[in-house]
């Protein structure tokens, strides 16, 4: 029988009055990897795929300013709302086939009806103003005032409002909006006008230069340097790799140059390359635990109303030693006549440390030319489901001790960005490192580690749905019931990777037209190569 960690002091799950809640992040990981994304790309989040937007929320906020309303947040909030929904109707009005309408479904809905007059209200619980505040303020267009309504900023803000304000003054919403500042209702054929032109795909050249100005800037904020010049170096990375493959890259190919780049690649782009791979090798962190969640719910699930012991549950995952066996021989790491019984940590570490020569770009993270070897092919493997491949969670542990060369008492900034969290959320430092050090030490059998990982996955769990719940008492997110040593069912749970916002920012670019189908535009090479002027202006300045 499974003998491995019993005795953890951690808080218990039993049964509660909460309502149960869902989520994405059950085990707080993607938190981490969440952190370092921000920090390697700041100005858009993955609710905000419609860079115009960013120009629409400066005019309204412009408007409100305009019809010379009371500094009031809540007044504010109904203002924008219905202004919003002026604009998602009319733009859906104007083409019912337009994707990415916020609003876009109520707006539907009225566009199959054939009233000439429309009454205007709030369409969605989730607005603009609220979906765009973060980019907003991470590209310097606004700012938090103490009322709560945000305001502009001269230079990019105000210059935003003013490009779309310049367009829209003569439509007739707009007009009524500015006598009568509280129009509840507008003609069908009004709406229509004002959203031929605010179509969120479709970004005249003025808005466009001032965005692009904003995105990617020729000069960098000196306030907000470091932000600025890690944007512009992924966007940079995001046009090279567009232009190299001739064609809109996708999300794998993004992180495979990451993880090996290649050769002659412009050395101003290294510490970017390091920070999305301090983000993958997190991300592949949380993949693997959330992985072992599933397979603890998929075992307790197979009889939901009954109470097992955890080491039992633990026992019939590890137990299927030929599905473990087959996932360490997909990357190498058993050979023909080893048993999975008797292999020992040692075994695998050394066989990985064999295997992994560095070619280390910087001193930062080591790099390796092992092509099974990396987070994205665990990732991928783990995504999988097959039976036995839990075996590859201390595997991703492992690959982040071997990216670190083993050091955590170092000035080394990835170490600190992969240790955010601390305790709380598995950190390099606190948690994973020394324990790896332990096993070097007590050299256990492979298979106990696999059991002692799930059942640190389920006690994370644990852990992070009580802290949810000391913040909101209401809410419940636990997936099992915890009671010493006791786990039963509660709710379903799928694994996920965590969300990168590339894609969102793959997005903006097409949206600039700075990518296409074919590689870059004429516009996208120009863009690419005042990026690379930015980034060496930066790195020569602190070089001297």
């Amino acid at each position: 029988m499974y003998d491995g960690i019993k005795n953890i002091s951690i808080p218990e799950w039993v049964e509660n009055e909460a309502i149960e809640a869902g989520g994405l992040d059950l085990l707080g990981l993607r938190n981490v990897a969440q952190s370092i994304g921000n920090y390697c790309l700041n100005g858009i989040t993955t609710i905000s795929p419609k860079i115009r937007y960013l120009a629409i929320r400066s005019w309204i906020i412009q408007m409100y300013a305009e019809c010379q309303l009371p500094d009031d947040y809540s007044t504010f909030l109904k203002f924008g709302s219905k202004l919003e929904g002026a604009v998602a109707i009319g733009t859906f009005l104007n083409n019912p086939s337009i994707i990415g309408i916020v609003g876009g479904t109520k707006a539907s809905e009225i566009n199959e009806k054939s009233d000439t007059t429309v009454k205007i209200e709030r369409l969605v619980q989730q607005l603009v103003l609220n979906m765009y505040t973060g980019p907003s303020s991470d590209l310097g267009i606004a700012y938090h005032r103490e009322s709560g309504i945000t305001g502009l900023t001269e230079e990019r803000g105000e210059l935003l409002a003013k490009a779309i304000m310049a367009k829209v003054i003569d439509t007739t919403v707009v007009k009524k909006i500015l006598s009568e500042k509280k129009v509840e209702s507008f003609n069908r054929d009004d709406l229509i006008e004002l959203g031929q032109i605010l179509s969120i795909d479709e970004i005249p050249d003025d808005e466009k230069e001032i965005l692009l100005d904003i995105v990617i800037p020729s000069e960098p904020n000196p306030s907000g340097w470091d932000k600025d010049i890690r944007r512009i170096a992924t966007y940079v990375q995001l046009l090279q790799l567009t232009n190299d493959k001739q064609a809109v890259p996708i999300l794998d190919e993004f992180f495979e140059e990451i993880i090996y780049p290649k050769d002659g690649f412009d050395e101003t782009l290294s510490e970017i390359y390091d920070g999305w791979l301090c983000f993958l090798i997190r991300d592949s962190i949380a993949v693997a635990h959330e992985t072992s969640l599933q397979f603890v719910k998929d075992e307790l699930d197979i009889d939901p109303k009954k109470t097992f012991h955890r080491n039992n549950i633990i026992q019939r995952i590890v137990n299927d030693s030929s599905g473990m066996e087959n996932e360490l021989k997909t990357l190498k790491l058993i050979d023909d006549g080893e048993r999975l019984e008797e292999l020992r940590f040692l075994d695998i570490f050394g066989k990985i440390k064999k295997r992994l020569i560095t070619n280390n770009m910087n001193k930062s993270l080591q790099r390796w030319d092992d092509n099974q070897l990396n987070e994205l092919n665990l990732i991928k493997q783990l995504e999988s489901k097959n039976p036995g491949v839990l075996s590859l969670v201390p595997i991703v542990w492992l690959l982040s001790y071997f990216r670190l060369n083993g050091e955590i008492d170092t000035d080394n900034e990835a170490i600190d960005m992969l240790s955010r969290g601390g305790w709380w959320r598995l950190g390099l430092k606190e948690v994973i490192f020394p324990t790896i050090k332990k096993w070097k030490k007590e050299n256990p059998y492979f298979y106990l580690i696999v059991g002692d990982l799930i059942g640190i996955t389920v006690d994370q769990h644990v852990s992070i749905s009580w802290a949810r719940m000391a913040t909101d008492i209401t809410k419940d997110v636990s997936i099992l019931k915890v009671d010493a040593n006791s786990w039963q069912y509660r709710k379903d749970f799928f694994a996920g990777r965590t969300a990168a916002r590339l894609n969102e920012a793959i997005g903006w670019l097409k949206q600039l037209k700075l990518i296409g189908e074919n590689g870059l535009t004429s516009d996208g090479e120009i863009m690419l190569d005042r990026g690379y002027k930015s980034l060496n202006n930066y790195y020569s300045t602190l070089q001297s």
